[in-house]
């Protein structure tokens, strides 16, 4: 009888759990108890966007002024980035401040081109480069390499529970940490 190595079996396992499971959104609460469903973009003022970097740890603004052409092109990529980040254990809240509304904004976070792209990781501020092109995926893959989203799996019950609370993820299999690099 001929046996096919466990872990292609695994492989195999893993590739038809995948295409099985059901995207869903999820809603948490949010700005004065409202439920906000993640995956959507926040418009902030002054206030939820001081509530938002008080109560989560990790978040992602877009400051924008509406008469900018280039912040018209960046919003319906925020959008994009909302939705992906929405997929990310744990989801990472989204949100847009119209910075020309609110000038106190502009200069406490230094504001000095619109759109300007902004990660919040424990109250430190970190900018999306300039010379960056501004799509979705450079957004999102940015926003990954500085929050470390990678995790690293190591028994079959590890993997279930990973792929219950994320029902979008790409797997990678390695024989050793340093192949993964």
């Amino acid at each position: 009888m001929n046996m096919r190595p466990a872990s292609h079996l695994l492989l195999l396992q893993l590739l038809l759990l995948a295409f099985s499971v059901n995207v869903h959104a999820w809603s948490i609460p949010w700005f004065g108890g409202k439920k906000k469903v993640l995956g959507e973009v926040a418009e902030l003022d002054e206030t939820s966007l001081d509530e938002l970097l008080a109560t989560e740890s990790i978040s992602a603004v877009l400051f924008y002024a509406p008469w900018s052409p280039y912040s018209q092109q960046a919003l319906p990529m925020w959008q994009v980035v909302a939705e992906k980040l929405a997929l990310s254990n744990p989801p990472i809240p989204v949100g847009q401040i119209d910075a020309a509304k609110y000038p106190e904004v502009r200069v406490k976070h230094e504001i000095i081109a619109n759109p300007t792209i902004k990660l919040f990781i424990d109250e430190e501020a970190f900018e999306f480069p300039l010379q960056e092109e501004r799509t979705w995926a450079n957004a999102v893959n940015w926003i990954n390499e500085r929050t470390n989203r990678e995790q690293v799996v190591t028994n079959t019950e590890e993997m279930d529970a990973f792929l219950d609370e994320n029902p979008l993820a790409v797997i990678g299999l390695f024989m050793s940490e340093r192949d993964s690099q």
